[in-house]
C-alpha cells in the first residue's frame, strides 16, 4: 500500500495540481474499480482531497501540515529560514533555497518580496537546473564526474534566452564559478532576472542554492548587489555546515578559490564528460 500511496502522489505537480480517476488509474493500467478503492483509502488517511463538485482529487491538506513540520525540523532549512528572510530583505526580491532531486531542483522554501511580482507555485516546485539561477549553481559547482548524469541533451527550451546549447551551458557555467555566482535571464520565467549562489556543507559538496531574484526593470541594475549578498548569506551557512575553503569534495571551490584549486577526479570517472567535452576546459595552475 506505501507504494501505491507514493506513486499516485508523485502523480500530482503545480502544473497538475488536480487529477481525474482516469489520469490517475491510467499511468499504473488500473481498472476504474482498483483505482476508486486504492483512492479511497488514501482519502481516508486525509492525504487526498475529493471535490464533491467536479469529482477530482487533490492532496490532502494533512499533507501540508506534514510538509510545514518537515520544513521547520529539516536542519537545513531551520539553518536557512533566517538567513533568507534577511536576504529577501536586504535586496527587496524575493529569495529560495533550491535542494537538488535527481535532475531537477525542488525549491523548498521561498521568502517572497513585498513589491509587486508573485511568482505562485515557487515552493515544492520542480525546476530545470539548466534554466534556473539555482539549478545553474548546483551544477556550476557538481564535480565535472556529474556533469554527465545532470546534463542530459536535449534541453528543454521555455523562453527565448533558455540556453539549450551545451557547449554554451558549459561556457557559462565556467563563468559562474570564476565571478562566484550564476546568473538567469529570463531563461525559465520570462522576464524574471535573478542570481544564485551554491551551499557548501563539511565535505565540501553543494547540497542546495540560494537564489534571489526579481522582474527584469526592477533587479537588473541590482545584480551585483544582489549577487553580493546572496554570496555573504550562503557562506555563512556554509560555515554554520562546517565548510571552509580548503575542504576537498563534490564541490568546486568559489570563485578565486576555484582557479587557485586544480579540480580533482573522482576514482574510475572518465576525464572529461560527454557535454563538459564540448567546451574548452580552464588550465589549472600547477599546485604550490
Amino acid at each position: 500500500m506505501l507504494q501505491k500511496l507514493s506513486r499516485v502522489l508523485n502523480l500530482f505537480t503545480p502544473d497538475r495540481a488536480e487529477l481525474s480517476v482516469r489520469d490517475i488509474a491510467r499511468p499504473f493500467k488500473w481498472p476504474k474499480s482498483t483505482a476508486y478503492r486504492i483512492l479511497s483509502r488514501i482519502q481516508q488517511i486525509g492525504f487526498l482531497d475529493r471535490d464533491e463538485r467536479t469529482g477530482l482529487y487533490r492532496l490532502g491538506i494533512r499533507l501540508a501540515i506534514y510538509g510545514e513540520l518537515a520544513r521547520h525540523s529539516t536542519s537545513l532549512q531551520r539553518i536557512v529560514s533566517p538567513v533568507l528572510h534577511r536576504l529577501s530583505a536586504a535586496t527587496s526580491e524575493t529569495a529560495t533555497l533550491m535542494l537538488l532531486n535527481g535532475q531537477e531542483g525542488v525549491t523548498v522554501d521561498v521568502v517572497e518580496s513585498f513589491q509587486p511580482l508573485m511568482l505562485p507555485g515557487l515552493l515544492g516546485g520542480r525546476m530545470p537546473l539548466h534554466a534556473t539561477a539555482g539549478g545553474k549553481a548546483l551544477l556550476a559547482w557538481a564535480h565535472p564526474s556529474r556533469h554527465e548524469a545532470l546534463l542530459r541533451p536535449p534541453f528543454e527550451r521555455f523562453t527565448q534566452t533558455t540556453i539549450t546549447d551545451p557547449a554554451e551551458l558549459m561556457r557559462e557555467l565556467d563563468k559562474s564559478r570564476k565571478r562566484g555566482y550564476t546568473i538567469v535571464n529570463g531563461e525559465h520565467v520570462e522576464n524574471v532576472v535573478g542570481v544564485g549562489v551554491p551551499i557548501h556543507d563539511h565535505q565540501g559538496g553543494v547540497p542546495a542554492a540560494l537564489t534571489v531574484a526579481g522582474p527584469r526593470h526592477r533587479a537588473t541594475g541590482k545584480l551585483e548587489m544582489m549577487a553580493a549578498a546572496a554570496m555573504s548569506a550562503a557562506a555563512s551557512v556554509s560555515a554554520t555546515l562546517g565548510y571552509n575553503a580548503h575542504t576537498t569534495g563534490d564541490g568546486a571551490l568559489d570563485g578565486a578559490a576555484a582557479r587557485r584549486s586544480p579540480v580533482r577526479r573522482a576514482p574510475g570517472t572518465p576525464r572529461r564528460s560527454t557535454i563538459a567535452s564540448a567546451a574548452p576546459r580552464p588550465r589549472a595552475r600547477p599546485p604550490r
